[in-house]
């Protein structure tokens, strides 16, 4: 078994680690040329003197490191002559800092690397959404080292199959994230958060923090519709037997939460076993635990003062209850669960709603507390009627 584990730039989850099967640690610093997948605002800032000493001691206790730059796309600044030498520049640092992986989602950007920069291994990123055989080896025809695999197939055993028989490459999957099924906000959500974190346009970055209607209708839904939580795409721990004959490596999602996080999930999925709330090893479940203190306070300073004078942006970031306290998924009680999916009973083709073998686990194993669901659940609203009605441009 391979795990390879959020970077959140701390030394010590290296140590806390050391004793598990690790194969390596992926992360970014909050801004970079290309761009990624989280939030600027929620990774740590840091210097370039702390990743530099962080992939030194991951090499030292034998762990690769893969840095991510998997923004989907850069608006075409790539293809500025200036701003492409400054890329080309930032591939050369991460050779020079013997970073051993890329995770890239733009095709093009990966070729470049390819062709340019052969020290470096390509992971083609989850954001690619590799979700058939005939994607899976285009992308290894391409070049690439390794694939990761769309959230949507996390369940679909015949799709796992097809990919690992259509291609040699190790096969990545993220058992840990509960993102919703067939999110209809998924490819835009991806695209804007990578240009918050691409270091050209950083007034996006410093929007992003109050403009975010991804996540408000995600955790709308998962409050509200608890059966959501069932149907997203997480794997339990215990169930991951069913995946090794597909799966070369397990990566878990959580590069902005603490050491204490990334550590009882990593040992959670290495031993197999997890007798506790399943939330406290997902991520993406709900709103961050504590947000408000995560934000960078420098973003939100130099917004645009009409985003500032809206107080349905703030409301939300304020409510600092933890995640498990307003949610409950009793790991236990998924017993079984998984046995549908590999018996493949699970069809793309087929309405949730004509199936409903979700919704007979949803009493089983959730329970929401009612009253603090129901703060969350103001705040969100009034914050997407805010973005629905333009609040935030409502001066002329």
């Amino acid at each position: 078994m391979r795990l390879s584990l959020p970077c959140n730039w701390d030394l010590e989850l290296l140590e806390a680690t050391k004793d598990l099967p690790v194969y390596d640690f992926y992360g970014a610093m909050n801004t970079t040329p290309v761009g990624h997948a989280r939030s600027a605002f929620i990774i740590p800032d840091v210097e370039p003197e702390t990743v530099i000493a962080f992939i030194d001691r991951a090499h030292t206790l034998g762990r690769e490191f893969s840095y991510v730059l998997n923004a989907p796309n850069m608006a075409n600044l790539e293809f500025d002559p200036h701003i492409h030498r400054e890329l080309l520049n930032y591939f050369k640092w991460l050779v020079d800092i013997e970073v051993d992986t890329v995770h890239v989602s733009n095709p093009y950007l990966m070729e470049v690397i390819l062709e340019q920069f052969p020290q470096l291994k390509v992971n083609a990123s989850v954001i690619c959404g590799i979700c058939t055989p005939d994607m899976a080896a285009a992308y290894q025809q391409m070049g690439v080292s390794s694939l990761n695999v769309g959230l949507e197939v996390n369940r679909d055993f015949a799709a796992l199959r097809a990919i690992r028989k259509a291609v040699t490459v190790p096969l990545i999957i993220i058992p840990n994230l509960a993102d919703l099924r067939q999110c209809p906000f998924r490819t835009y959500h991806y695209s804007m958060l990578g240009h918050t974190t691409q270091a050209k346009t950083p007034e996006k970055a410093w929007r992003s923090w109050a403009m975010d209607p991804c996540t408000m209708q995600c955790n709308e839904k998962k409050l509200s519709s608890p059966v959501e939580l069932i149907k997203s795409c997480f794997i339990r721990p215990e169930d991951l037997f069913y995946y090794d004959n597909y799966i070369d490596i397990y990566k878990l999602s959580g590069r902005h939460q603490n050491t204490p996080w990334i550590t009882r999930a990593a040992t959670a999925y290495a031993t197999r076993r997890y007798a506790g709330n399943l939330v406290d090893i997902l991520d993406t479940v709900i709103i961050n635990t504590n947000h408000a203190q995560q934000l960078h306070m420098e973003f939100i300073a130099q917004s645009d003062a009409e985003i500032l004078d809206v107080d349905e942006f703030y409301v939300w970031g304020t409510i600092n209850y933890n995640v498990s306290d307003v949610i409950m998924i009793d790991n236990q009680q998924l017993e079984g669960f998984i046995h549908h999916f590999v018996n493949e009973r699970c069809d793309i083709r087929r309405w949730c709603s004509e199936c409903g073998y979700c919704d007979q686990w949803v009493d089983k194993a959730v329970k929401i507390n009612p009253e603090l669901a129901q703060i969350y659940l103001n705040a969100i609203r009034g914050h997407r009627k805010a973005l629905r009605t333009s609040k935030f441009a409502a001066k002329p």
